[in-house]
């Protein structure tokens, strides 16, 4: 994802420079605006890290890491012909 987003910002940069799509732009400009973006981005991740840990999104960082997820069992495609899986309408028709 990172690289996905530094090479947007590239291509942006370039035509913004070479004028394609958009008006020229001066280089001290362009230079201006990634620069003011790269400040931006250090700020919000320096709330960003608290506030997680505050909300409890993330772990803490001396914690172990978790076991990777398990496996979801698959649908065997056992379903009737209404769809509703493989218990007939009449069997459930008394549950709650």
């Amino acid at each position: 994802m990172i690289a996905a987003s530094v090479a947007d910002i590239a291509i942006i940069s370039a035509l913004a420079g070479a004028g394609l799509v958009l008006h020229s732009l001066p280089a001290g400009i362009i230079a201006g605006v990634l620069a003011a973006a790269i400040v931006f981005a250090l700020l919000l991740d320096l709330v960003k890290v608290p506030v997680f840990r505050r909300l409890h999104i993330a772990p803490p960082p001396d914690s172990p890491q978790p076991p990777p997820p398990r496996a979801v069992a698959q649908d065997d495609g056992r379903a009737d012909s209404s769809g509703h899986g493989e218990f007939p309408a009449a069997e459930t028709a008394g549950r709650t």
